[in-house]
């Protein structure tokens, strides 16, 4: 775990430290921090929404998504299409910046799970898999946040 926390804080450009270690931010890494908070918030809701859905599609006679469930999915897949704009965003950030390719790659990842999350949603399959990766990118970028944290 220790080796995880300190790659991904040298990826965000961050000094790590541990328990008796005051945590330092290098100058600049608030903004990406609040960029991340947003894609983890936004993140967050689309699951939510998608379980929800998934949910009232399981009580359906028949199982399958309704005309209305599958409208909602368009909308959360819309909901999902603004986070990959974001993330896409933040990776320009870090290109730009010079970051670590490591973190670069990171986010690559995110991105790519985020598309997979839009096209299942936008062929009205909010289930387990599609659940599955939204509980990854949730995990994900909660690590992120909370490595960019600056102590309070």
């Amino acid at each position: 775990m220790r080796i995880t926390l300190l790659l991904l804080a040298f990826c965000f450009g961050l000094e790590c430290s541990f328990a008796d270690e005051p945590k330092k931010p290098v100058e600049g890494s608030s903004n990406l921090e609040k960029e991340a908070q947003a894609l983890l918030k936004l993140q967050e809701q689309i699951q939510t929404e998608t379980k929800k859905l998934k949910d009232a599609i399981d009580k359906n006679a028949d199982k399958r998504p309704t005309d209305k469930d599958k409208a909602d999915l368009q909308n959360i897949a819309k909901l999902q299409a603004a986070n990959i704009t974001a993330t896409e965003k933040i990776i320009k950030t870090l290109a730009e910046q010079k970051r670590s390719t490591v973190f670069w790659e990171a986010m690559r990842g995110l991105h790519t799970d985020m598309i997979k999350v839009e096209k299942r949603l936008t062929n009205a399959d909010p289930g387990i898999a599609t659940q599955e990766i939204q509980s990854h990118l949730v995990k994900m970028l909660k690590e992120f946040v909370n490595i960019m944290r600056s102590p309070e």
